[in-house]
């Protein structure tokens, strides 16, 4: 890259910039805020999308966990402030470093063995479970369409994490 080309992307955008979040809100208070204050700039930013990222702390138990809570936090964010905007799930994984890319083969992979202990699960958790992460329903939506409370269905997806998590150790997966 040239310097005159290096010094005009640093340069003040000038009109409406087109913005795409990447956040892990459940992880700390600072991207609710993030949220909060892009979703209320629209004289400057335009939205096009926002997506939940993976962490691992204390608050999570793998980057998938992470990412599944930023995600329900995000929708939860839009949800306070009235707003509908395009959220997606992202990364459920860290890449190994910045130099080796996960190639689809070792993905499918883990998509399928991940299937397989989803599979493990007994009813309704299983259902559950695929309405959630694979379906992207909410909470709430599987609560009314399963005639379920909320806390119910929350209570589920937690064992239900757990438990695979079992499995996925089990099988050397993790």
């Amino acid at each position: 890259m040239t310097d005159l080309l290096r010094m005009k992307n640093l340069s003040v955008p000038q009109g409406m910039v087109d913005v795409v979040l990447d956040s892990d809100a459940y992880n700390e208070i600072d991207d609710q805020f993030a949220i909060s204050y892009l979703l209320k700039s629209k004289e400057k930013l335009n939205t096009k999308a926002i997506y939940a990222a993976p962490f691992l702390n204390e608050r999570s138990v793998s980057p998938a966990d992470g990412m599944e809570k930023s995600y329900d936090e995000i929708l939860h964010v839009l949800g306070l402030m009235g707003e509908s905007k395009k959220v997606y799930k992202g990364s459920t994984e860290f890449l190994p470093d910045e130099h080796t890319p996960v190639t689809e083969a070792e993905r499918a992979e883990e998509r399928a063995l991940v299937r397989r202990s989803i599979d493990q699960l007994g009813e309704p958790e299983r259902e559950i479970f695929l309405r959630h992460y694979y379906y992207y329903q909410t909470v709430s939506e599987i609560s009314q369409e399963m005639r379920l409370n909320e806390s119910t269905i929350k209570t589920k997806l937690r064992r239900g994490r757990n438990r695979l998590r079992t499995i996925l150790v089990r099988w050397g997966v993790v």
